[in-house]
């Protein structure tokens, strides 16, 4: 599970760096700019939920 979450994450920063080198006016950089910041906000609340899950005492 980890290592395709990493994989999705790395592909999102790749994303958000190619959104940086285009020009201001290109139409797809907000578009890719967007989908790089929802991926990463999705990967944070992944990890988040596995860290609640690790910490719940058991049942």
């Amino acid at each position: 599970m980890w290592s395709r979450d990493a994989l999705l994450f790395a592909i999102l920063l790749a994303l958000l760096s190619v959104a940086s080198r285009l020009p201001a006016s290109g139409g797809s950089q907000p578009f890719l700019a967007a989908a790089a910041v929802i991926g990463g906000l999705a990967f944070a609340g992944r990890t988040l939920w596995a860290v609640a899950e690790v910490a719940r005492p058991p049942d």
